[in-house]
């Protein structure tokens, strides 16, 4: 039976390994440098006031504090006196995929010990199936004809449009009073997030938590640990098993969760 491209994993699967190289190659190319030049984990606050929550990220100017080997991502956390920032860019193309498949979850904890259990816990993008086919399908779609065409931008208007429609929900954790782990993405407690493809296909993630969600900031500590995951793209999505070959083998970042631990401390304005 012959293997079709019929669901998101096996779109994400074929992306990454039977794409042509170059695009890969161009990608990792056009990042490492920068990568290079910035540190593994944050390591000065920033003070940002009214960061305005689109997906753009332009109030920071691609200006990320690190570049995070183990999510393969740039990040920035920053802050001002009501709320936490979080932005994150994707760069990467097999990565990407994997973010709209699994999402990235922000958890914010009162120490970096892993059997620290007792934190808001936050994951976004979240897609239901036939959203994450639909933005998935159109990400490799938009991928070939980048390749094919050999052109730096592509039009995503019908992927930011299929993106932004799928995002409905923000799944939720540890947050006092709220039962249900999905939240809807115009919530009464304040967080606020969102996604954005550029026109060079690159995805960036946005998030804003109010400081009063979190109880280590309640206690009145000034420095908050923090966890970022990229979430298995498995963990919500069943493959779907033909009698045909299996898809090839692939990068375990690009299936396996990957986290890391950090702490940040609040800036002053």
């Amino acid at each position: 039976m012959k293997y079709q491209l019929n669901s998101p994993v096996q779109v994400f699967n074929y992306l990454v390994f039977l794409r042509n190289g170059f695009l890969i190659i161009l990608l990792f190319t056009t990042c490492f440098c920068s990568a290079q030049s910035l540190p593994n984990t944050q390591k000065n606050p920033v003070y940002l006031s009214g960061l305005k929550v689109d997906g753009k990220a332009l109030e920071i100017e691609n200006k990320y504090q690190a570049y995070n080997k183990a999510i393969d991502a740039y990040y920035t956390l920053s802050n001002d006196e009501n709320h936490l920032y979080l932005i994150v860019k994707i760069k990467y193309a097999e990565i990407v995929p994997k973010v709209l498949l699994g999402g990235i979850t922000l958890t914010v904890n009162q120490s970096k010990a892993k059997k620290d259990t007792a934190g808001l816990s936050i994951t976004f993008p979240f897609l239901e199936a036939d959203d994450r086919g639909k933005v998935t399908n159109l990400y490799a779609t938009a991928q070939n004809e980048r390749l094919e065409k050999e052109e730096k931008e592509s039009d995503v208007t019908k992927l930011n449009a299929a993106l932004k429609s799928g995002l409905k929900t923000i799944k939720v954790t540890g947050l006092p009073g709220v039962e249900t782990p999905m939240i809807s993405i115009y919530n009464e407690e304040g967080i606020r997030a969102a996604a954005l493809f550029d026109k060079e296909l690159l995805l960036t993630y946005e998030l804003s938590v109010p400081l009063t969600l979190l109880s280590s900031i309640k206690k009145g500590a000034n420095v908050l640990s923090y966890q970022i995951k990229v979430n298995s793209p498995y963990a919500s999505t069943t493959p779907n098993v033909t009698n045909g070959p299996p898809p090839p083998p692939m990068m375990v970042s690009t299936i396996a969760v990957t986290d890391f631990r950090a702490e940040y401390k609040l800036a002053q304005k």
